[in-house]
């Protein structure tokens, strides 16, 4: 029910009385960042996560368990996600910065996330052929192969995008005659 009274009043407050202000509308101006500082502590904090779930792993010498599914780590060691997990740390931590280098950073982690992602995983790919729509492990491996690539490649594509330059909507007034 509170959905319908938020676009309501979104509509409300926000646009329509922007362009009845006309020139006296206050102007609104994307971030000068735009969103990549908030994509940065999305890393840093999915690293920290990633991080929680492959400590248990290397504390137990490095063995395989059902949470290195989550780190995109497939049939390989482990070690290949810790390396991916250290480079995304280190990309989240420039891009909350905004470092003049987050961006090759940002774009060096997230080609190296998808090429490990795809390397790791490629028992998964090959299997792919075979599977003919049935659910099987093999179907979850693909949802982790999946979930792996997701981050990555809209890092690479978040970070590298070209941004237009801003508008101003107006509503100009009929002029007056005297």
């Amino acid at each position: 029910m509170a959905w319908p009274l938020v676009i309501r009043r979104f509509f409300s407050d926000r646009q329509f009385a922007d362009l009845l202000a006309g020139d006296n509308a206050p102007i609104h101006r994307r971030s000068p960042d735009a969103g990549i500082t908030a994509l940065g502590w999305f890393l840093l904090a999915f690293a920290m996560f990633n991080a929680s779930c492959a400590l248990p792993t290397l504390i137990g010498g490095g063995q395989l368990n059902e949470l290195s599914g989550l780190l995109g780590g497939g049939q390989q060691s482990i070690w290949w996600s810790v390396g991916v997990l250290v480079l995304q740390a280190w990309a989240g931590y420039e891009l909350i910065r905004v470092s003049p280098h987050s961006r090759v950073v940002a774009t060096v982690y997230g080609a190296i996330g998808v090429s490990v992602a795809i390397y790791t995983n490629y028992a998964q790919l090959h299997h792919l052929k075979h599977m003919r729509g049935m659910m099987n492990m093999e179907t979850l491996g693909f949802g982790m192969l999946a979930f792996a690539l997701v981050i990555p490649v809209a890092t690479i594509v978040l970070v590298n995008r070209k941004l237009s330059p801003t508008a101003r909507a107006r509503f100009k007034s009929k002029p007056t005659e005297a």
